[in-house]
């Protein structure tokens, strides 16, 4: 909901008068904002998704060892969740003009995904050597 919220903003400038110059201005600062907003929420999502990972690999590590794979599972799911919110980042993108904020926003997308896919590597070994008959 929250992210649908977002992108209303953004439909709402879009819906601004264009008639004069000065509306016309305004109409695209308020777009600009509405795609930075509509960023910012699926950004987060990313970003709470890497937090359910890291519990996922304290799970696997510490957790009943009838049950790590139920940590391999949800950092599956949560792996997919960081990948899903990047692509609604960046999708949101392509419109913003400020080029700094859409390298900012790249980069940090980058360090959440690098991050997930290590993390899930080490879960994912994790899992793996509970299968291992000595």
């Amino acid at each position: 909901d929250e992210d649908t919220d977002a992108f209303n903003d953004y439909m709402e400038a879009t819906r601004m008068p264009s008639g004069t110059k000065e509306e016309r201005e305004k109409r695209h600062e308020a777009m600009q904002a509405g795609l930075k907003n509509a960023i910012l929420v699926p950004y987060g999502t990313a970003e709470l998704c890497i937090e359910a990972i890291e519990l996922c690999k304290t799970a696997a590590m510490k957790g009943n060892p009838n049950s790590i794979t139920d940590a391999g599972v949800g950092a599956l799911v949560a792996w997919a969740g960081v990948q899903g919110a990047v692509y609604n980042v960046r999708i949101n993108m392509k419109d913003i003009e400020d080029d700094d904020f859409v390298a900012e926003y790249n980069r940090k997308c980058e360090q959440l995904l690098e991050a997930g896919k290590q993390l899930n590597q080490e879960i994912r070994g994790q899992v793996n050597d509970s299968f291992t008959i000595d």
